[in-house]
This record gives C-alpha cells, sequence and structure tokens, in this order.
C-alpha cells in the first residue's frame, strides 16, 4: 500500500453547472481581458489598427456591468 493510486471521477455536467454559477460580470471581463492581451500581441496589423482595437477593447472592458 506504499504506492496507491488515487482515481477521481471528474463529471462534466458539474463544470457546466459551475461555470453556469459564476458572476456573469467576472466572466464578461476575463474574456475582455483575453481580448485586450490579444490585440496587442497581433502583429498582423499595423500598429495604429493594434491600438484602435485596443481601444475599443479597453472601453468593453471598463464598461462591462455598468448596464
Amino acid at each position: 500500500m506504499e504506492h496507491a493510486r488515487r482515481l477521481y471521477l471528474v463529471d462534466d455536467f458539474d463544470r457546466v453547472y459551475k461555470q453556469l454559477q459564476s458572476p456573469t460580470d467576472a466572466v464578461a471581463k476575463t474574456r475582455s481581458s483575453i481580448q485586450l492581451t490579444k490585440a496587442l500581441d497581433d502583429n498582423s496589423l499595423d500598429e495604429d489598427e493594434r491600438v484602435r482595437q485596443y481601444l475599443a477593447e479597453l472601453h468593453r472592458y471598463l464598461n462591462i456591468g455598468e448596464h
């Protein structure tokens, strides 16, 4: 019994249920912050376009939950 293995059962429905229970503002802010990072890291666009996208995402991020 020195090296006993443990088996954990993971319920995918439980994950979905927990995700549905999480606050929508927090989820939206997380997604928006990811988009902010993507806007800065997108090297396919010129610098001016990246700045425009970043500012648009920043505006969305700052206004989440102010409906």
